[in-house]
């Protein structure tokens, strides 16, 4: 979510969406046929084999690709690193406004970068003139993110402007065509989430805040030409985490959480709640979609405003054989469920497709809570995955203490007690409370510079590559986008 908004988007009032044409021309020979749900959807776990090894990770940092501040700038940055090693990063806010360039006029459209050397430099996709991606679609600038098919087709899409405006390049982002809104009219929309599979297949979900708060899914086959039309699961939802394909390309997963407490608005922002961990399924490449649980209960607080349950989204991703990985952050509460002590990171895992899960298991226990949130799951080869997430020292709130660093924990296998590696990737991003409440920390003085996640991805080889905002100066309320790559260590994958 970006960081002018003032409340969470199931809390403010209702606007009412207009929904464009979604069409536009698509390269011959492509439609909604079998023959286009096909793989490789987590492409680089295609032939990719566990590794022996459980060295722990070493990362380069590649530095700062985007500079931003509390009002233009923005956190939240999506990465997808493509088969062939080309990395595409974007996100919410501005950047290019800072160089005082005389015919710059803003970024009217979200940020979208491009690295064809691992990182080391990055091309602007937008134009540069005023930031927008094409001459057709609205302005809209909101939560964004960046997806790219099998055959390299990109895919953006930003929040605004009455829905989810997206679009598409065929050359690497050189040039890009609208697509259309995927939301449909009179309904409200918020942080949507975007996953691609084989060439044109691609998924889109987001948070339906109006007529009712739902998890949303949209889906097209041919690059945008037709869509599914939306499908929608869950009720009086709290927060949606990304959709993610498994490897065969056609089983995709969304998680979210729903709260199961008294009706009502109170209810959800006050006193101790319950929130189910939930999840949306598709084994056909998302035409149909089943709803379920994995039947674990996150208890949130007393001090209230965790509308969500969890701190920030659930994060999911499908390994090598196909094994569900499912995390969250939560607070650690006293005996009374009265007050957040700290808060910890929490994993449940399917080998059945989800049909049944393991009970929660806590990543990197100890007795006394860190503070752990915003987890980003990262599937490798076999059952083997990586978390990366912020870690703090300092006990209690996490909206209000912290000197945080941004750190990986990779898992040999997905079972209790498993062997894990733990790395700090950078020490000290940011200096205080980092908002878990969302826009709701405006209201009680919690810092949401950072905004609520951070991602990751594999590169081809099986080197984790991570992207994540910082601040330049410990306790400064500006926004650096920031990008590391794994050269050490044991990789999430090696090769036949």
């Amino acid at each position: 979510m970006r960081l002018p908004r003032t409340f969470p988007a199931a809390f403010v009032a209702l606007v009412t969406l207009a929904s464009g044409c979604l069409g536009g021309q698509t390269p011959s020979g492509t439609g909604d046929g079998e023959a286009s749900v096909r793989g490789p959807a987590t492409h680089v776990l295609a032939d990719a084999l566990e590794p022996h090894d459980l060295e722990a990770p070493a990362f380069k940092l590649r530095g700062t690709m985007a500079k931003g501040g509390a009002v233009i700038g923005g956190g939240e940055p999506s990465i997808w690193a493509h088969l062939d090693g080309t990395l595409y990063i974007a996100y919410p806010g501005c950047d290019k406004g800072l160089e005082g360039s005389a015919t710059f006029t803003g970024c009217l459209h979200g940020p979208v970068y491009r690295s064809d050397d691992q990182g080391a430099t990055w091309k602007r996709l937008n134009r540069e003139s005023d930031g927008r991606l094409s001459d057709k679609g609205p302005n809209a600038n909101g939560d964004n993110d960046v997806a790219v098919d099998a055959n390299g087709t990109v895919y953006a899409s930003n929040l605004g402007a009455g829905g989810i405006q997206v679009w598409r390049s065929f050359d690497r982002g050189a040039t890009w065509s609208y697509i259309g809104n995927a939301t449909p009219r009179r309904t409200g929309a918020d942080r949507q989430w975007m996953a691609a599979a084989g060439p044109g297949h691609l998924i889109v979900t987001y948070m339906q805040t109006s007529p009712q708060r739902v998890v949303a899914v949209n889906t097209t086959f041919d690059y945008g030409g037709n869509w599914t039309g939306i499908r929608k699961a869950g009720n009086q939802i709290g927060w949606l985490g990304s959709v993610q394909f498994a490897p065969d390309g056609r089983t995709a997963y969304i998680p979210y959480t729903e709260y199961g407490g008294p009706s009502g608005l109170f209810g959800q922002l006050f006193g101790p709640a319950p929130f189910d961990v939930r999840f949306m399924r598709t084994t056909d490449g998302g035409r149909t979609w089943t709803n379920g649980t994995t039947g674990s209960i996150v208890t949130r607080s007393g001090t209230g405003g965790h509308w969500s349950g969890v701190l920030m989204a659930p994060s999911l991703d499908v390994t090598g054989d196909g094994t569900v990985v499912y995390a969250w952050s939560e607070e650690a509460n006293d005996p009374m469920q009265l007050t957040s002590l700290g808060s910890r990171i929490r994993y449940v895992v399917s080998k059945d497709q989800g049909e049944t899960w393991s009970r929660p298991i806590e990543l990197l226990p100890g007795p006394v809570p860190m503070q752990r949130i915003m987890p980003w799951v990262t599937g490798g080869a076999g059952d083997r995955f990586a978390i990366t997430y912020f870690q703090s020292p300092v006990p209690g709130d996490a909206d209000y203490v912290g000197a945080w660093d941004v750190v990986a924990t990779v898992v040999e296998d997905a079972a209790p007690g498993a062997r894990t590696v733990t790395t700090v990737i950078e020490p000290r991003v940011h200096l205080g409370g980092l908002c878990a409440r969302g826009g709701t920390c405006l209201l009680t003085a919690s810092d949401r510079t950072l905004l609520d996640f951070f991602e990751a991805d594999l590169m081809p080889d099986g080197r984790l590559a991570v992207t994540y905002p910082a601040d330049p100066v410990e306790g400064a309320k500006a926004i650096e986008i920031r990008f590391a790559i794994q050269d050490g260590g044991t990789p999430l994958l090696v090769r036949p």
